[in-house]
């Protein structure tokens, strides 16, 4: 299923001294599986995040469409770095961690992400109001100081 966030031709874009065909390493039926892949992953840590998953083309969408170009792209990188047979080049890789980093990071700010990828469905957190925050009337901590009264009753 074609990712709504990102395309073969944003990917291939970010090499262009490079031109990936059907017949070339890696392929472009292999850059569209990383782009999936990507696209998965996301969505999964979304979902398991309580995130709702931004439509394309919006603020969200664009987001996560250059968070999933950065996979593909560091799996396009690195099929090259492999194929130009040097054991020690690990170019895209730090494109790849960045791309799992984030997703962790998604999971642990659940609401920081669901406000930075659909601003109009975060809740404010002003709703709750306090003396610290919205201090009209001067008041100072000591005003609230606990009173004890007896009761006669007792």
């Amino acid at each position: 299923m074609p990712s709504v966030y990102t395309d073969f031709g944003m990917v291939a874009g970010r090499i262009p001294y490079r031109a990936i065909s059907a017949s070339s390493k890696p392929s472009i039926s292999d850059v569209q599986t990383w782009i999936d892949g990507a696209d998965a992953m996301v969505a999964g840590t979304l979902a398991r995040a309580g995130i709702t998953a931004p439509t394309g083309g919006t603020t969200g969408g664009l987001i996560l469409g250059e968070l999933i170009g950065d996979y593909a792209e560091g799996h396009v990188r690195m099929a090259y770095a492999a194929a130009g047979g040097d054991g020690r080049n690990d170019d895209g890789k730090d494109l790849i961690e960045g791309f799992k980093a984030t997703l962790k990071e998604i999971l642990s700010d659940p609401s920081g992400w669901a406000a930075a990828l659909s601003p109009a469905a975060a809740a404010p957190v002003s709703n709750l109001r306090s003396h610290v925050t919205h201090n009209s009337e001067g008041k100072e901590p000591e005003d609230y100081a606990p009173t004890f009264t007896r009761d006669d009753l007792l």
